[in-house]
């Protein structure tokens, strides 16, 4: 791999990254690709601007402007609603909030405070929004229910299918063990099903689980952690009824995010690395989930755009959408990966060059 230093590395990206998209040969598939790029820090007010992308030729067909810092969104499965949380960086007494936004009309249809700051995620075919430690009414925006009681005390809730109720969850709880299990718990009733306990080695000490994801076929478990540091870290599959352990592969530093094809065929994991201390370069890593094979490793020597942090699959799982991670970037961008030639694809640079903060998702038209 060639050596470069990382303001060479971010000058050259500033200087490449902007060019004319390559034309499109996929089939079209129906979506967008909503990016919010934030203005924030710099004036007496703070806004937001949700850049949409058509998911096919990734061009852009609409904007929305918001008076908040977008913090993240997830989209409705009829492709008519964004359920966007915000973050009122000017005004430290109110806390953050989400938003239910009619893409149509252009109305907020319902708001209501957001106690955390994590990603708002839609579950059993959007009947369920889940903002932790909420349990969401899609509907009315009413409350239905709190994760942080009994039975959900002591567990962090991870991702799952949306087509279900069941997420990964991982103990917090019941120290020397701290961050080693993981179980499937229904998000609706807390009932728990399976352990899996993921080890470097027969009888060795559990991983430090930092990210986790349920397989849409409702056994595997999908997890990166650490072992004795956080140089050693890996990205393991199990089985969370039998708790076997399928397969480990070794990464820079515990990922960034996990994101499973929807037929469950190919995994996609994200490694921030950081190689000013030494944990390795940024790195997008490519698993079929068949045959427990890495398919490929892709950095900036293969035109990966740095720092990569999200990751959600287009329809048809023929191309996966990459944005930035928001502490390590200093301009907005979108990135997709081509899973048939397993090579990085356009990008796209924002309307400002200022960071995107995190609100992303890919939802119908």
């Amino acid at each position: 791999m060639r050596k470069h230093s990382i303001p060479t590395l971010l000058a050259l990206l500033i200087l490449t990254g902007c060019h004319d998209n390559a034309p499109v040969t996929h089939e079209p598939v129906g979506y967008n690709i909503y990016a919010a790029g934030s203005w924030y820090g710099r004036a007496d007010t703070d806004s937001s601007t949700m850049y949409i992308y058509d998911a096919d030729s990734l061009t852009l067909i609409d904007s929305l402007t918001f008076p908040d810092v977008a913090d993240d969104a997830v989209a409705s499965p009829d492709g008519r609603h964004l359920y966007i949380q915000f973050w009122p960086y000017h005004q430290p007494a109110v806390g953050r909030y989400i938003a239910k936004y009619n893409l149509l009309s252009r109305h907020v249809v319902w708001s209501r405070e957001s106690s955390q700051a994590t990603q708002p995620r839609l579950y059993d075919n959007g009947n369920l929004l889940v903002c932790y430690p909420e349990l969401i009414n899609p509907t009315s925006g009413q409350v239905i229910g709190r994760l942080d009681e009994s039975p959900y005390a002591g567990w962090r809730l991870a991702n799952g299918p949306a087509h279900g109720t069941e997420v990964c969850a991982i103990s917090i709880a019941n120290a020397p063990n701290r961050d080693s299990a993981i179980v499937a718990m229904d998000i609706r009733t807390g009932t728990r099903r399976g352990w899996f306990v993921p080890r470097l080695a027969v009888n060795g000490p559990p991983l430090r689980i930092s990210h986790a994801r349920l397989h849409p076929d409702g056994r595997r478990v999908l997890c990166s952690g650490a072992a004795s540091s956080v140089q050693d870290a890996w990205f393991v599959v199990g089985d969370c009824e039998t708790g076997e352990q399928l397969f480990s592969a070794r990464l820079s530093t515990p990922s960034y995010e996990i994101a499973i094809s929807h037929d469950g065929a190919i995994a996609v994991v994200v490694d921030e690395g950081n190689p000013a201390f030494g944990y390795g370069w940024p790195a997008v890593y490519i698993f079929d989930l068949n045959s427990y094979q890495l398919l490929a490793r892709l950095d900036g020597t293969d035109g990966l755009v740095y720092w990569p942090g999200r990751a959600q699959f287009l329809p048809g799982d023929r191309r996966v959408a990459l944005m930035p991670d928001n502490h390590m970037i200093v301009t907005g961008w979108l990135q997709t990966l081509d899973l048939t030639s397993l090579t990085p694809e356009f990008v796209i640079d924002t309307p400002w060059f200022e960071p995107f903060l995190g609100a992303f998702t890919v939802g119908p038209r």
